[in-house]
């Protein structure tokens, strides 16, 4: 599964465990927000005193941290919901048969959020995306023609964003323009064996590059300032792939 993916990209070659200090990473590698290393090292430490963790071990780690991240996102939505009006709204809630959840903590999930104060939640949970992305995001979850979100809403959202990784269509595009200008350099005559257009427009090439030209289409991406990290990055790249 993904997670086992993840474990294999962070874990350095013929070792069997990852790094305390690649908890950080393997947690933003999965979409989790706000993973600051005062809080990992606080999770982390709940879990094993040892420098080293072992697959079980990242896996009960990140549970943890997904279980934060929720009574994160409840907290802040009660802070800047809004009471539903009477009749319109009121329906607005959790999902039936959520085990052991107090009558307390749904009612903190009635109500709803403007636009406005979805950015709030966002900045509490460690998110500051710029407004045209979120706009963007909520078009993609088919939640750009509410004026509200309710909770079950801002779940939708977030698992968009979690999705698309703050990414905009431009960015996309951005990247497949890079794709198609290095496969084009290292494979002349080649071309798109049957493009495919997703729900969001956005065209998928189903041609392949040299795993070798990839640090050069990264560069091109973010520029050569980045040229150590993409270095870092493709190194484990490499190691993901010998280890799988």
């Amino acid at each position: 599964g993904r997670m086992k993916r993840v474990f294999r990209l962070f874990r350095p070659a013929e070792v069997a465990e990852v790094q305390r200090d690649d908890i950080q990473d393997i947690l933003a590698h999965l979409g989790y927000f706000g993973a600051t290393e005062q809080v990992v090292d606080e999770i982390a430490g709940e879990v094993s005193s040892f420098s080293t963790f072992d697959f079980d071990e990242i896996v009960e780690v990140v549970e943890r941290y997904a279980q934060r991240e929720r009574a994160q996102l409840r907290e802040a939505f009660a802070v800047h919901r809004e009471e539903p009006s009477t009749g319109a709204g009121a329906e607005l809630g959790t999902s039936e048969g959520a085990s052991g959840t107090s009558r307390s903590s749904e009612a903190d999930m009635q109500g709803h959020l403007s636009i406005g104060s979805l950015m709030e939640v966002l900045r509490e949970l460690g998110v500051v995306p710029l407004r045209y992305v979120i706009e963007e995001v909520l078009a993609e979850a088919g939640l750009d023609n509410k004026e509200f979100l309710s909770y079950e809403d801002v779940q939708t959202f977030l698992a968009f964003y979690r999705i698309t990784e703050g990414s905009t269509r431009e960015v996309v595009r951005a990247a497949q323009r890079v794709f198609r200008r290095v496969v084009a350099t290292t494979s002349p005559g080649s071309s798109p064996l049957g493009p495919c257009v997703s729900a969001s427009g956005i065209q998928s090439l189903t041609l392949e590059m040299q795993a070798s030209e990839l640090p050069k289409a990264l560069q091109q991406m973010v520029g050569p300032h980045m040229v150590e990290n993409v270095a870092k990055l493709v190194e484990k790249i490499e190691l993901l792939k010998e280890g799988s």
